[in-house]
């Protein structure tokens, strides 16, 4: 287990922590990589080989680089960052990598003929908010359907959004708004100028009646008490389909 699965640094940060706890049964080795990673519009990542303009990892030490833990051992990976001098006022990001690598077992090799060398890997993204400006986020092309709904969030700005999707519905018979969706630790970042997302209803709810869908893009963590985006939206005539 790896906690935080998110770091974010503000300007003034020098140094945080990352946590590593081994919660298998058996003694695990595991080697720690800088990444850089570019965000899809559809969701998830891919791979970029060698440095971006925003890369953080050549500012970045840590330690240890590698560890070996036992089962139910924990380490603390130490991260210091060391801003140059006219260091342009925007985000920087790098992913660290875990690799949990293969136990060594020649005996068992040996009797079983083959030789399974799996890799094991995690990453994290790693952030640096060298300024302060706000990211701007809005929502589009809402479609509601019974069981879900899809939408658009739209971004600009140098630095990126995080916090929690949840989606309201409103009955026309009632007063109280109820909690029907919600994505926790939703994350746009800088090079995304817009990303699509699909949140099913909770607890297999469905819109069976008329009323309002109201969709809220709420900061959390760095970002606490700040309310990105939100949209209302009615689903009267969606009872016809």
């Amino acid at each position: 287990m790896i906690t935080p699965t998110r770091v974010s640094l503000a300007e003034r940060d020098r140094t945080t922590k990352v946590y590593i706890i081994n919660t298998s049964n058996e003694t695990k080795t595991y080697r720690l990589i800088w990444t850089e990673k570019l965000a899809k519009s559809e969701g998830g990542y891919i791979n970029h080989d060698g440095l971006l303009p925003t890369s953080l990892s050549p500012m970045m030490r840590m330690s240890p680089s590698q560890v070996t833990l036992k089962a139910g051992e924990k380490q603390v990976v130490k991260l210091a960052v060391r801003k140059p001098k006219g260091l342009k006022s925007q985000e920087y990001r790098s992913h660290l990598l875990f690799q949990a690598l293969p136990n060594q077992s020649p005996a068992a090799e040996k009797e079983l003929g083959i030789n399974l060398n799996m890799v094991l890997s995690y990453s994290i993204p790693v952030i640096l908010k060298y300024g302060s400006d706000l990211p701007k986020v809005s929502i589009s092309d809402v479609k509601v359907m019974k069981d879900k709904v899809s939408l658009n969030f739209n971004h600009t700005g140098d630095f990126s959004a995080f916090g929690d999707v949840a989606v309201y519905f409103n009955s026309k018979n009632s007063s109280k708004p109820q909690r029907i969706g919600l994505v926790a630790g939703y994350s746009i970042y800088p090079e995304l100028t817009s990303l699509s997302t699909t949140l099913k209803f909770l607890d297999g709810f469905r819109v069976t009646e008329p009323g309002d869908i109201t969709i809220k893009y709420m900061g959390k963590e760095e970002y606490k008490k700040v309310l990105f985006a939100e949209k209302t939206i009615s689903v009267d005539s969606l009872l016809s389909l």
